[in-house]
């Protein structure tokens, strides 16, 4: 089952919702939905990203499978390279969201790698 972890910016009430899981909005649309969220730079890290990686993918696949098509190693080389996005998309998102001043609601998966920014709560110790 899939969560939702809420980060929530203190200056405005405003509340950005960033999925745990895959990310089927940034396979299909990459860096358009980067510019839809406000997130500038990540979209253009997102395009150069892109880029490299389906000329990287693509000359290894011609070089180490040679396909009697181009049309194969590009097809390949787009979708590893969308898949690649879309995997790491949600992670680079709350992370660039934390350093930009949102402050999380709940905690964070643990495979993020993002530090907890919420408080523990007190334990229930009385002294004395």
């Amino acid at each position: 089952m899939k969560s939702t972890t809420n980060i929530h910016f203190a200056k405005n009430n405003q509340t950005r919702f960033v999925k745990h899981g895959f990310s089927w909005q940034l396979f299909f649309f990459g860096p358009i939905a980067l510019l839809m969220r406000g997130q500038w730079p990540l979209a253009l890290l997102c395009a150069v990203f892109l880029y490299a990686t389906f000329f990287i993918v693509g000359i290894a696949i011609l070089l180490v499978l040679d396909p009697a098509e181009d049309w194969v190693a590009q097809t390949w080389a787009i979708l590893i390279a969308c898949g690649l996005v879309g995997h790491f998309g949600n992670r680079i998102s709350a992370r660039s969201y934390v350093k930009n001043g949102w402050v999380p609601v709940d905690t964070f998966p643990p495979d993020w790698n993002i530090p907890q920014l919420i408080a523990p709560k007190p334990a229930d110790t009385k002294l004395g």
